[in-house]
């Protein structure tokens, strides 16, 4: 699927806008009226976005989408179904580094900082570079285990198929960026990580029981892991 400039700009828009946003507050004013709309009026066709009232926002359909979309590529493409991406798997003082995600889709949920591996790049050098920029710290990883996460809606049907490095620090050097664009940067005690592991929609219950390893032995010494868990439900 491919997006024009402008889609791509409504679609981020609306990414940012929990309770959505009014037609005269998302056009720039350098954009001449018929040719934002025409484009708007595109991806609501496409059943990406819906209105209520005033208000655009995104749908359920264009939720999932995001996932395939995100980070929306420079060239308007999407990924295919199956996506390669990285975690930063952040340890410091007895505290792990979560993120409240500050967009479409998960938007408002505790995750481990992540993101899509470019072509040809290492799956480390993928970790800290997303590291740096949704967080401001930096640091060096070495690969810690492989978490695959495959979900299928309330129909059957797969709309994500993403294979993570879980990549993995101890040593972290900058200030931490408190809030930005993708989400609240927080610490949280390894008892908090393995309870959000084990009981959110989102997280991953084999890896709650990696976590739990950590209490006990040294991170060099828990075994390289693959995980796979299937997900059926309706997340939205």
């Amino acid at each position: 699927m491919k997006f024009h400039p402008l889609q791509i700009q409504i679609l981020t828009k609306l990414r940012h806008a929990p309770s959505g946003l009014r037609y005269r507050d998302m056009r720039p004013a350098e954009v001449e009226n018929d040719l934002y709309n025409y484009h708007l009026q595109h991806l609501a066709k496409q059943q990406l976005i819906a209105k209520e009232g005033e208000y655009y926002h995104l749908s359920s359909f264009g939720k999932e989408q995001l996932i395939e979309i995100s980070p929306l590529a420079a060239q308007h493409e999407t990924n295919h179904k199956f996506k390669l991406a990285a975690l930063c798997l952040v340890f410091n003082q007895g505290k792990v580094l979560y993120q409240i995600r500050g967009h479409h889709p998960f938007m408002g949920h505790k995750e481990i900082i992540g993101g899509s591996i470019m072509r040809g790049e290492p799956a480390i050098q993928a970790a800290s570079r997303r590291l740096q920029e949704e967080s401001g710290l930096e640091a060096e990883f070495t690969l810690f285990g492989l978490l695959r996460k495959t979900r299928f809606d309330n129909k059957g049907e797969l709309y994500s198929d993403i294979l993570y490095h879980m990549c993995l620090t101890k040593q972290v050097t900058g200030n931490l960026v408190a809030e930005n664009t993708f989400g609240k940067n927080i610490w949280i005690s390894l008892d908090e990580a393995i309870e959000l592991e084990s009981t959110s929609s989102y997280g991953s219950p084999q890896f709650a029981d990696i976590l739990l390893q950590t209490r006990t032995k040294p991170t060099a010494e828990v075994p390289l892991f693959y995980i796979e868990e299937t997900y059926s439900h309706d997340i939205y």
